[in-house]
């Protein structure tokens, strides 16, 4: 069987929907690569959205709220979480994909993103432009 990245983005979406879903975030599937080793998809609530890009694993997570971005990494260590993300000490497990941290990330630290009013993360965002 050949690996399939979107098959894979959307069984681990499986992992991040109830705590996104409660939040009030469906997801959405996007781009495959042409060569078909990269999927995209992303979870969307209003002007928000979490966005997943999955080669052989979670590579690539970010948070948008309206223009403003920041990668996962930015996130965690603006919260001063860095240390303690789940997902980033994941990533050094070749036998994790991620999505299990990124949902234990979320639930822990991502309460301004997922139901808050978000002015720490755009003012966060805002000073990593500057």
């Amino acid at each position: 069987m050949a690996f399939d990245p979107q098959t894979r983005l959307l069984a681990g979406s499986r992992i991040l929907a109830p705590l996104l879903n409660y939040a009030g975030f469906g997801y959405e599937a996007g781009d495959v690569s042409e060569e078909g080793h990269r999927a995209e998809g992303r979870f969307v609530a209003g002007d928000r959205a979490l966005e997943l890009e999955y080669q052989w694993g979670l590579a690539v997570v970010r948070y948008r709220v309206g223009d403003v971005v920041l990668e996962h990494a930015e996130y965690m260590e603006s919260l001063g979480a860095l240390a303690d993300s789940a997902y980033l000490a994941e990533q050094h497990d070749i036998g994790s994909e991620g999505f299990e941290g990124l949902r234990d990330d979320l639930f822990r630290f991502g309460n301004d993103f997922l139901a808050g009013d978000a002015l720490a993360f755009t003012a966060v965002a805002q000073q990593q432009a500057a």
